[in-house]
C-alpha cells in the first residue's frame, strides 16, 4: 500500500524490475530513493533487487543492512542480504545474520531454507544435512525441506537415506494428489538407477519423464534401453538405443547449425 505514495519514478523503475529490465529499474529506483529517504522507505528493498540482478552486490548490501537494522522483523531483507552476501563469499556473515532473527521468523520454513542455502552454498553439507533434520524432526515433515535433505544426503553418499526420502516424497504427493515435480522425479530416478534398479516401475518413471522433459529424453531413452536389455528383451532395448542416439544427432546437429559464422 505503501508502495503507491513513491511517485512516478518508482513505479517505472519497480516495473522495469518486475519485467527484467534492471539497468532501467536501478536508474529510476535509485531517483526515488534519493526522493523519498528515511526510515520508512520500503524502497531499498526493490533498489537492492535491482542492483543483485546487476551484480553489484556491494551498493546492495549497504542499503540492505541499514534497512535490516531499521526493520528487523522483515524477513525479505534478510533473504536479500543473505544473497548478497553470497555473492560476495562472506558466508559467516550471512550465518551470523540469521543467527539474530527475531524469534518467530526464525521458526520459519523460509528461514530454514535461507540457513540450508547459505550452508550448502559454504560447502559444509553435513552441517546442511543436520540442519534439514532438525527443522523436520522439530516441526514435522515439509516436502521442501525434504528434498533438500535427500539431495544433500545423495551428495553426501547416504544413499539408502536418500531413496527413502525420494521415496516418502513421491508417497506422500500421490497420497494427497499432488504433482510431484518432474526435476524431483527425475533425481529420484536417476539415484534409483545408480543404486542398481532396473524394474518396469523405473522404465515406466522415465518414459514419462521423456515427455515431460524432451530435453533430456535422450538420456531417459538410453536408461529404457538398459532396463529392457537387462530383463532380456533385446528388440526393445535397440529400438530404445536408437532413439537416443537419432535424438543425440539431432541436437548435435541444431547445436552445430546455431554456431555456424
Amino acid at each position: 500500500l505503501a508502495y503507491q505514495h513513491y511517485g512516478e519514478d518508482f513505479k517505472v523503475g519497480y516495473t522495469a524490475l518486475n519485467q527484467g529490465h534492471f539497468d532501467i529499474a536501478a536508474r529510476h529506483l535509485e531517483r526515488a530513493h534519493r526522493d523519498a529517504p528515511g526510515p520508512n522507505s520500503h524502497i531499498p528493498l526493490e533498489l537492492a533487487t535491482a542492483y543483485l540482478n546487476l551484480n553489484r552486490p556491494t551498493e546492495a548490501r549497504e542499503l540492505l543492512e541499514t534497512y535490516q537494522q531499521q526493520h528487523p522483523d522483515a524477513l525479505p531483507a534478510y533473504q536479500l542480504l543473505c544473497e548478497a552476501y553470497w555473492a560476495q563469499g562472506e558466508f559467516r556473515r550471512a550465518i551470523e545474520l540469521l543467527d539474530g532473527l527475531p524469534s518467530d521468523l526464525s521458526a520459519s520454513l523460509s528461514a530454514a531454507v535461507l540457513r540450508g542455502d547459505t550452508l550448502e552454498r559454504a560447502g559444509r553439507l553435513e552441517p546442511a544435512r543436520d540442519h534439514y533434520r532438525r527443522f523436520i524432526e522439530t516441526y514435522g515433515w515439509e516436502t521442501r525441506l525434504a528434498h533438500r535433505l535427500a539431495r544433500v544426503s545423495r551428495e553426501l553418499g547416504a544413499t539408502e537415506e536418500a531413496l527413502q526420502l525420494y521415496q516418502q516424497i513421491v508417497e506422500n504427493g500421490r497420497g494427497c494428489g499432488a504433482r510431484i515435480a518432474a526435476r524431483i522425479r527425475h533425481e529420484y530416478a536417476e539415484l534409483c538407477f545408480e543404486d542398481g534398479t532396473r524394474d518396469i516401475a523405473l522404465l515406466e518413471q522415465y518414459l514419462t519423464l521423456a515427455r515431460e522433459i524432451p530435453a533430456r529424453a535422450a538420456l531417459y531413452y538410453d536408461r529404457v534401453a538398459h532396463i529392457y536389455a537387462r530383463q532380456g528383451h533385446d528388440h526393445e532395448a535397440r529400438r530404445f538405443r536408437n532413439l537416443a542416439r537419432q535424438i543425440e544427432a539431432s541436437t548435435s546437429g541444431r547445436e552445430q547449425e546455431d554456431h555456424a559464422p
